[in-house]
């Protein structure tokens, strides 16, 4: 398991039966609605995962558990009616919105609105891994003109900050707001 999952569902387990959302349902890649999945199974606790599109959405919901909710929707709306319900969430993973590096706003500006959405139910313990959101450019994959871009930026610039989902999240989120445990290419924060 990657280290950061590991951490998220470390610090998620200390709460008995935790509410785990994941927006962007991952069908590939780190797959990581799998990971949630199994962890509720095993451990318990209620997991919820959302994305827009339904091909992603059928691809996972046969291979859920009956404690994980697969949802068809745009994320902030989703994560605005969770809210609604009171509950705490204890970890929360944004991965939705496809990130480019050449144009970063967009998903940036998106991060921040369900970052917004989520805020009310997060408290004190509660757990937000941001996804797509390096440190710094060596954190990429690639080395094209975009990654030379930003490693110029990012050198030469004092206030320079990385393009990433959670790029305008961080000037949300204060030291009494939340720790930050760590911050490679994504970034993962505990509330206080």
């Amino acid at each position: 398991m990657l280290p950061h999952f590991s951490r998220i569902l470390q610090r998620a387990c200390k709460n008995r039966d935790p509410n785990i959302i994941e927006t962007g349902t991952a069908a590939w890649g780190t797959n990581s609605t799998y990971l949630f999945n199994d962890y509720v199974r095993k451990f318990g606790g209620r997991f919820w995962t959302v994305d827009i599109n339904q091909e992603t959405s059928n691809k996972v919901m046969p291979h859920m558990c009956p404690a994980t909710t697969v949802v068809t929707d745009d994320s902030v709306s989703f994560l605005n009616n969770w809210c609604q319900k009171g509950i705490t969430a204890n970890a929360v993973y944004l991965d939705s919105y496809d990130l480019d590096f050449s144009n970063p706003v967009p998903s940036a500006n998106h991060g921040l609105k369900e970052y917004l959405a989520i805020r009310p139910c997060l408290s004190a313990g509660s757990i937000l891994l941001i996804d797509d959101t390096p440190i710094s450019p060596y954190w990429t994959n690639s080395r094209d003109a975009t990654y030379s871009l930003m490693k110029k930026n990012y050198e030469t610039c004092d206030k320079y900050k990385m393009p990433g989902k959670g790029m305008y999240i961080t000037d949300h989120i204060t030291s009494q707001d939340a720790t930050l445990l760590m911050h490679q290419y994504q970034l993962l924060y505990k509330f206080i």
